[in-house]
């Protein structure tokens, strides 16, 4: 089953709001970029410096 968003943008995957939801959250998204990236450039990355960009992002391998 394809986990991908149908035409009135609804979402099918139980954790894709919630993802949505927590990244939209420049601090989390910093704390997350900040644990996971371990090269010196993330340890630049500032709350000032982070953009939020409200679209959604399927891959051709999801779409329908």
């Amino acid at each position: 089953m394809k986990k991908t968003y149908n035409k009135n943008k609804e979402m099918y995957h139980i954790h894709d709001k919630s993802y949505k939801d927590l990244y939209s959250k420049k601090e989390i998204a910093l704390d997350l970029f900040k644990n996971m990236i371990k090269d010196d450039w993330a340890k630049e990355i500032t709350v000032e410096n982070l953009s939020l960009v409200n679209k959604s992002f399927v891959t051709s391998d999801y779409e329908d």
